[in-house]
């Protein structure tokens, strides 16, 4: 297994797709069902087979990832080759919560009086880029259409 099994709900969210993965696979419903009560080991692993091509497809498709804490913000670009990384970190917020996209967007322009500061990063990637993209999902980063990872990238090229 590559990544991991889909919950139950995304799993519910991928119904047509695994009937559909099921049927190329010569798979009917009466065969899966009897697959299910005879051999739950074939059937587990056809379902880990399906979960990794889920994954795949949807990391492959990601290319911008942020993490927010109470004192910091990373900002990913995650390339073929190499990641791309902004950190930013902040003075820590009185009840410890986490800056949010808003909050990091309003202290970089200016408009809320924190102190910060910013550092860049580049790696070559070590794994392979959707494995890069599954690591820092399960530690807690979200998929990001790059608004702020372009900003910060934009004002360091000036």
């Amino acid at each position: 297994m590559k990544y991991r099994i889909l919950s139950d709900l995304e799993r519910e969210s991928f119904r047509d797709e695994f009937i559909h993965y099921l049927s190329s696979n010569t798979i009917t419903a009466d065969d899966w069902v009897k697959i299910q009560r005879e051999s739950p080991d074939k059937a587990q692993h056809l379902f880990e087979r399906f979960s990794d091509i889920v994954f795949q497809k949807v990391y492959e498709k990601m290319k911008y990832l942020e993490v927010f804490g109470c004192d910091y913000a990373a900002f990913y670009c995650i390339e073929k080759e190499v990641t791309h990384v902004y950190i930013i970190r902040f003075e820590p917020k009185e009840d410890e919560s986490n800056y949010s996209a808003f909050e990091t967007k309003q202290i970089l322009m200016g408009e809320l009086p924190i102190a910060f500061s910013i550092n860049q990063y580049k790696k070559a990637n070590d794994l392979e880029r959707e494995l890069i993209v599954h690591d820092l999902m399960d530690k807690g980063a979200s998929s990001s259409a790059g608004e702020i990872y372009l900003q910060l990238f934009a004002q360091t090229q000036a």
